[in-house]
């Protein structure tokens, strides 16, 4: 019987066949990505896709050019390059913003839309005044921005570097409080000083009274009743009165000026 000598190809030759077709198909592959590779760049950097309007919601002192740098977007870049999340990560870092939020639309245009803090009051630091708002948030103020019409607030104790302290923010939510407080009473002079103390009460000068109350440490509305008593016995004649005492539960205990009659105390305020 004769052998059949085309029962198989020889094992070399099925090898050098079987790497043929691994290279062949490692060209195409590698063709393949080549050709996306270049859609992709020539997506990404054709004009179409260039950022052509910036939208900004929210902004209260910061103008939009403004927040548009602090968030790292810039007219012209190509939007698929834009990171939103970075963006919102970068104005979060900001303590000017409460909130920021920022969202692509393609072809061209990105909204930002933020939150800034409101201050209510001035903490001087080492490098200048500082914004405070109504949770103790500090933020530096922009240049130009007005400092007038905020009280400061002074005594806080400062860390090594002339910063108020970590420990002292309680004592500067309590003199945020009566900020709060005297602002929601109408026609009030503004508050030009608040001195939050270490033993817990907080003394405050008014702007137009030359005069110094002092409050307890957990203020009140009721405290401030007995002091609207005061002030409407007294008005048009607050220059004689030198310091209102409310710290006494019901009381207000008033020290008149110079050579003016012995100081009174009016009881059951």
């Amino acid at each position: 019987m004769k052998r059949n000598r085309r029962r198989g190809a020889h094992p070399l030759l099925r090898t050098t066949r079987a790497l043929g077709r691994l290279f062949g198909a490692g060209i195409a592959l590698g063709l393949g990505a080549l050709v996306v590779q270049g859609v992709a760049s020539w997506v990404i950097t054709h004009p179409y896709f260039a950022l052509a309007a910036i939208e900004v919601r929210g902004e209260r002192a910061a103008s939009a050019s403004a927040i548009a740098l602090w968030a790292g977007i810039e007219p012209g870049a190509s939007l698929w390059q834009i990171e939103p999340r970075a963006a919102e990560t970068r104005l979060r870092a900001n303590a000017r913003f409460r909130t920021a939020q920022v969202e692509r639309f393609f072809p061209d245009r990105i909204t930002i839309a933020v939150e800034e803090r409101e201050p209510v009051a001035i903490v001087l630091g080492p490098s200048g005044p500082l914004f405070v708002d109504a949770d103790a948030q500090l933020f530096p103020p922009l240049d130009g921005e007005p400092l007038e019409g905020y009280p400061y607030v002074t005594g806080l104790p400062n860390d090594g570097e002339g910063n108020p302290a970590v420990w002292s923010v309680d004592r500067l939510r309590r003199a945020l409080t009566v900020v709060d407080l005297w602002n929601r009473r109408g026609g009030w002079p503004a508050l030009s000083e608040i001195r939050p103390e270490e033993s817990g009460e907080i003394v405050v000068f008014p702007e137009q009274n030359p005069m110094a109350i002092r409050f307890a440490g957990e203020v009140d509305a009721e405290q401030f009743a007995r002091l609207d008593t005061v002030l409407t016995l007294w008005r048009g004649r607050e220059a004689q009165v030198a310091a209102v005492d409310l710290t006494v539960p019901g009381q207000a205990v008033l020290r008149m000026r110079g050579n003016l009659p012995k100081p009174r105390e009016s009881r059951g305020i």
